[in-house]
């Protein structure tokens, strides 16, 4: 197709509808496009652009069911806080948080600005975090302590290499997630795009506390101050003493693995208290989907391959002994049942079988109907 396009392929924050599931119903695909109708733009933009398909769009590009990542050193142009974050500190990517919008200019012209994070320089620490707990921490109330302090400088972490399990020298898949859930906090409360990780990741396993800058400050965190920060949240809440209503679990998504450890969880502590059934439901964040978003789409190219991103994106899934109905979402799904939870995994398309040709198809005339564009050429 003539026209702009970007130097490589890539994804797309999730958006507030569903095409791939509820979408293939017609009637309700298009209410949900004429509900939305500068989303419905935004696919066609992007689609032509270069975007992959929006099955695949996810704020987590670097998790294992997406593939989506690129060799340490590598500069790519990001705009996902979370994304970032990650790929900077444990993946050891090179990336600016690029406002909205910029990293689609970087995308079109297949060059990035280099100044911050993608200089020597511009990676070293200003704070050393002594991190100095008797137990394994919250990791969102961490990374909340960590990033509330030294806001948008880089920090240095030490002492919490004992929780993090490594496999052939780099964060097992759940470790993956205390660091996800870790740097996300950071970023969120604060404005970090890269920490340093004693014994961690790859640059302080490398360069050690040479990372330090020469006039880093520390700041100590021990249970009485992790306590400390907890509280310091505020009761968001209508009614400050009234009850959960559901659980989010997942944002960034989930890995495969993380609902596994999930449903292991809840499966054993039902068990342990006598009960049938969880308390409240529960929503698990899951990569390929894309129905519960607050925020709109924000692209980011990698050579060769496609990061991707995402705002919000959870699925209700708490599932019963003998309760009838799905309550989640289908496309070429996988079916995990663990004791009284059943909860899905995306699979990705390339490890589809036979058998999910027909979804397949469906998932081409739909993307076509959405976008108005050859449905052979839209999907690889």
């Amino acid at each position: 197709m003539p026209g702009l396009k970007a130097y490589a392929p890539y994804t797309v924050n999730p958006m507030p509808l569903d095409l791939y599931t509820v979408g293939q119903d017609p009637v309700k695909r298009n209410m949900m496009l004429e509900g939305y109708p500068l989303q419905g733009r935004l696919i066609q933009v992007h689609t032509r652009l270069g975007a992959r398909p929006l099955d695949v769009w996810s704020c987590a590009c670097y998790l294992p069911e997406v593939g989506n990542t690129a060799e340490p050193g590598t500069v790519v142009p990001w705009a996902e806080s979370s994304a970032v974050n990650y790929g900077n500190s444990v993946l050891a990517l090179r990336i600016n948080r690029m406002a909205t919008g910029m990293e689609v200019l970087c995308a079109i012209a297949g060059k990035v600005p280099v100044f911050g994070v993608l200089t020597d320089e511009g990676r070293k620490a200003k704070w050393h975090i002594d991190v100095r707990l008797s137990k394994e921490p919250h990791w969102g109330v961490l990374g909340g302590a960590v990033g509330t302090k030294v806001v948008e400088q880089i920090p240095y972490i030490s002492g919490i290499d004992q929780w993090i399990g490594m496999e052939d020298g780099k964060p097992d898949l759940v470790s993956m997630g205390k660091l996800k859930a870790f740097g996300s906090s950071t970023a969120s409360s604060g404005a970090v795009g890269l920490y340093h990780m004693e014994k961690v990741t790859p640059e302080a396993k490398e360069q050690g506390r040479k990372l330090l800058a020469d006039d880093y400050q520390t700041y100590v965190i021990d249970d009485a101050e992790l306590a400390r920060v907890m509280g310091t949240f505020k009761n968001l809440w209508k009614d400050p003493d009234g009850d959960p209503t559901s659980v989010y679990i997942g944002c960034p998504h989930n890995t495969y693995d993380e609902i596994l450890y999930w449903s292991k969880k809840f499966d054993k502590a039902i068990k342990e208290s006598g009960q049938e059934k969880v308390a409240i439901p529960g929503r698990h964040g899951l990569p390929d989907r894309g129905e519960e978003q607050a925020a709109g789409p924000a692209s980011h190219p990698a050579p060769g391959r496609a990061p991707r991103r995402c705002a919000v994106h959870d699925h209700l899934h708490p599932r019963l002994p003998g309760a009838q109905g799905h309550g989640g979402h289908r496309s070429g799904c996988d079916q995990l049942q663990q004791g009284p939870l059943l909860l899905e995994t995306a699979t990705l398309r390339r490890r589809r079988s036979p058998s999910d040709r027909n979804d397949r198809e469906i998932a081409r005339l739909m993307w076509a109907d959405a976008t108005g564009i050859d449905p052979n050429k839209a999907l690889d």
